[in-house]
């Protein structure tokens, strides 16, 4: 699901924007706008990415693309917004299909969904991660990392112990857990030559972290003895 034209004028209050309509036409527009400007950055990078490139590539004119995004900045600030979006609507996914699994069995789905996410758009995540750390912040970009950090928390809380977790601490986990997954997918481990593949090296990783930390009888499989 993309984001919404409200939410993306709001995407960087410092960072010029105009307010995008919601007519069919206009929306249809924008989206193409986005996709050629994703697309674009991805494969080309941040040297080819202008807006003549992006209204070429979307086929429309420049004047076009100027009536929605009026700089480059207002328009990486949507791309920004958008895949974190997307982010948080894979992870509620995930969230929502695995309430009645085993541990061992959640953490395998949420890794290949975030494997399956970044090994599309690699290039296209690596580069908006350098973009984000330049344009400065807004409360709608917030809200959502804060929406993908309660989802992250809401998937691996339920297995926490409470007798070894317990207050603040459980969401510190599920922050970790996190942290670990966006480090191991942003990275380039998908070409580290090794015996195991990414996925199966993330799932070690992170479940040995946290099964250690959850009830026992909701661990499900692990590579280790308990």
């Amino acid at each position: 699901m993309s984001a919404t034209a409200h939410s993306r004028h709001d995407a960087y209050p410092n960072v010029q924007m105009r307010r995008l309509p919601v007519q069919s036409r206009s929306t249809q527009t924008i989206e193409c706008i986005l996709e050629a400007a994703s697309r674009l950055i991805g494969m080309a990078g941040r040297a080819h990415y202008t807006t003549n490139a992006v209204a070429a590539r979307a086929g429309v004119s420049i004047g076009t693309l100027y009536q929605y995004f009026p700089n480059k900045d207002a328009l990486t600030a949507a791309l920004i917004l958008r895949v974190h979006e997307r982010i948080a609507d894979n992870l509620r996914v995930v969230v929502e299909t695995t309430e009645d699994l085993d541990l061992s069995t959640a953490l395998a789905r949420a890794i290949e969904v975030a494997i399956t996410s970044v090994g599309e758009d690699g290039a296209l995540h690596r580069a908006l991660e350098q973009e984000e750390d330049r344009l400065p912040r807004s409360d709608a970009l917030a809200a959502v990392e804060a929406k993908i950090e309660a989802l992250n928390a809401a998937l691996l809380e339920r297995y926490l112990d409470p007798d070894k977790v317990q207050g603040s601490a459980r969401h510190t986990v599920a922050m970790d857990a996190f942290k670990m997954v966006r480090a191991m997918t942003q990275s380039d481990a998908v070409q580290v030559a090794g015996p195991l593949d990414l996925k199966e090296r993330m799932h070690r990783a992170i479940l040995g972290y946290v099964a250690p930390l959850c009830r026992p009888d909701l661990v499900g499989p692990t590579y280790f003895s308990t």
